[in-house]
């Protein structure tokens, strides 16, 4: 019965793959489109001016808030909006007091993992980011959050 099943699923996804195509490919449009390329060597071409960054975009509220609640604790949502400082304080939070809990606790067998709240006051803050970031309007945001970048945006 174990070889059974992986016998019939590669056989129906076989089967699948199998079925004729209903898309066709127009080969003397394809040689058409090859006449009419240019010849352009990657020296020539400026590659990193073709990808988008976080600056050239407006930021979303909606994917910070979400970045903050879900990852917070890593700051990921603070390098979305381009404060790579503050990001690397989260991240560097969790990271040291995350490897000093644990060499804490293995000195003193197991008390120190009472101090492993500790580790996770960067991602209640980022929470409290997240959580901040979607109930606000997108004027509060913008002026507020966005172009704000203290450590601690939601304390006046």
């Amino acid at each position: 019965m174990k070889k059974l099943i992986p016998l019939l699923l590669v056989l129906l996804s076989s089967s699948l793959f199998a079925a004729e195509s209903t898309y066709k490919i127009n080969d003397q449009a394809v040689d058409q489109l090859f006449a009419q390329a240019q010849d352009v060597s990657l020296s020539e071409a400026n590659l990193v001016a073709l990808i988008p960054t976080a600056s050239d975009a407006a930021k979303n509220k909606m994917v910070a808030g979400i970045m903050g609640i879900l990852c917070g604790e890593f700051g990921i949502h603070r390098f979305y909006l381009g404060h790579t400082k503050a990001g690397l304080m989260y991240l560097g939070w969790t990271l040291c007091t995350g490897a000093a809990v644990t060499v804490i606790s293995i000195a003193t067998w197991g008390f120190g993992s009472l101090l492993f709240p500790l580790v996770y006051a960067s991602g209640v803050v980022g929470v409290i980011d997240g959580i901040m970031y979607l109930v606000s309007e997108d004027a509060e945001f913008e002026s507020k959050y966005a172009k704000n970048k203290k450590l601690i945006q939601w304390i006046n």
